[in-house]
């Protein structure tokens, strides 16, 4: 028998189609969801498939912590991105939220909770992808 890794790291390529804005926050570092389109899984480490069983053009939601920051601004290890505009292709590095794990936000906000259930995956780095590096071969 083989020891499965409960935490699972992955390697995406994907558009955001949503970007939510949380306004009137009191908490100092929250989180957003967002709402994205599958263009590519380039790395998945632990778990198994069916921890993310999406495949090109597929929706999923991941959470970004504080938005309205750069990510090179809200972490040091966040990322290079330096705002998120719908249409916008990030390559991220995201984590599953499992039930769990306590959340790294002192406030969430989901305005897909009621549209849909789907697992919110935990963006740990996200960064710019031009079309010019989509298309590279």
């Amino acid at each position: 028998w083989e020891e499965r890794k409960e935490e699972i790291e992955l390697l995406v390529r994907a558009k955001l189609l949503d970007h939510q804005r949380y306004v009137n926050s009191t908490a100092q570092h929250y989180g957003t969801v967002m709402k994205y389109e599958l263009i590519q899984v380039d790395k998945m480490d632990g778990g198994s498939p069916a921890d993310f069983p999406y495949e090109r053009g597929d929706i999923f939601f991941v959470v970004h912590g504080v938005p309205d920051l750069s990510r090179a601004s809200y972490h040091r290890y966040g990322g290079t991105l330096d705002c998120f505009r719908e249409g916008g292709i990030h390559k991220m590095r995201l984590k599953k939220k499992l039930p769990t794990n306590d959340t790294p936000f002192d406030i969430v906000f989901d305005p897909y909770s009621q549209e849909s259930t789907e697992p919110r995956y935990l963006c740990i780095q996200v960064d710019p992808v031009s079309l010019r590096q989509m298309f590279r071969f």
